[in-house]
């Protein structure tokens, strides 16, 4: 993951026909992760008619918030590809505690050079031998070796895990196919459809639950006549969430005015000559629940 942004609005809205709200305040909390400048909003008044009952700002979040929506690439150049790159040990792997500053830096499919002993098959401390004479180095689940001057079949394998504690919804995922590879063949999905359109494999899920790894398998073939090393393409992820930090922003104080009456009853004490007995109306004439906390007399 080379970058991601998240974005969000906040929107006060009067859900009243009738009643119109003035002179509203809000202070928020939890602002900290946001570029938002005040915890402070105020409001001059709010119409029963949209778009005058509704006010909206919009803020984007610090690059220190976490990602909860996690994407790999896996990619293996081996024959048996297919079985090494299964959903029980990518799951595990994408498990693994990470350095949260640290950065996946774009893969490269490295060329094996071919030597002069083509037809001895021997192994080494550094990797499998294959039968042109090269080298491929393995780590875990991926390698990333290509004979020169031979046709290579590469698979890949694109995972998503969920770790918001709510489902994601409307994924889609563009893997851009590079020129050097071609014959792009969507082998497997675990979820959602994938498919083929020009350079691009297109990936769509309709909701992924919590704490679920799914997986998108293709392979690609490639043919090289140096070693100079091919970038695999960029992938592209969209998708909506209810995130962790969405239910932190709170209202931490709401405060407006709205249709009322109020008057004050006095009635002067019979037995006792200019002594009144006083009493404060409030009537709520609007259709909000009110609560009056102060009133100065």
């Amino acid at each position: 993951v080379e970058s991601y942004s998240f974005s969000g609005k906040i929107s006060i809205e009067n859900p009243s026909k009738t009643d119109r709200l003035w002179d509203i305040d809000i202070s928020l909390a939890n602002i900290g992760s946001t570029n938002l400048k005040s915890k402070d909003i105020s409001i001059r008044e709010l119409g029963t008619e949209y778009p005058d009952n509704v006010e909206t700002r919009e803020f984007e979040l610090k690059k220190d918030v976490q990602n909860l929506f996690l994407v790999k690439e896996f990619i293996n150049t081996l024959t048996e590809a297919d079985e090494v790159l299964n959903i029980n040990d990518i799951e595990r792997e994408m498990l693994k505690p990470k350095d949260k500053a640290s950065k996946v830096s774009k893969k490269v499919v490295a060329t094996i050079p071919p030597t002069a002993e083509d037809d001895e098959e021997e192994e080494d401390e550094e990797g499998e031998t294959w039968e042109d004479g090269g080298t491929a180095v393995e780590t875990g689940l991926e390698t990333f070796g290509i004979s020169i001057d031979k046709d290579n079949t590469i698979t890949f394998a694109i995972a998503l895990r969920n770790m918001f504690d709510k489902p994601v919804s409307d994924i889609e995922v563009i893997k851009t196919i590079p020129d050097d590879f071609t014959n792009p063949v969507v082998r497997e999905t675990t979820e959602g459809r994938a498919e083929i359109q020009g350079d691009k494999i297109i990936w769509k899920i309709d909701k992924l639950r919590p704490e679920y790894t799914v997986l998108l398998k293709f392979t690609c073939n490639i043919m090289v006549n140096d070693i100079a090393r091919r970038k695999t393409g960029a992938i592209d992820v969209s998708y909506k969430a209810a995130s962790s930090f969405a239910e932190g922003l709170a209202i931490d104080k709401f405060d407006a005015y709205t249709r009322n009456k109020f008057f004050i009853d006095t009635l002067e004490r019979d037995e006792e000559p200019n002594i009144w007995d006083n009493k404060l109306i409030f009537d709520n004439s609007s259709e909000f629940i009110i609560q009056l906390f102060n009133a100065d007399v």
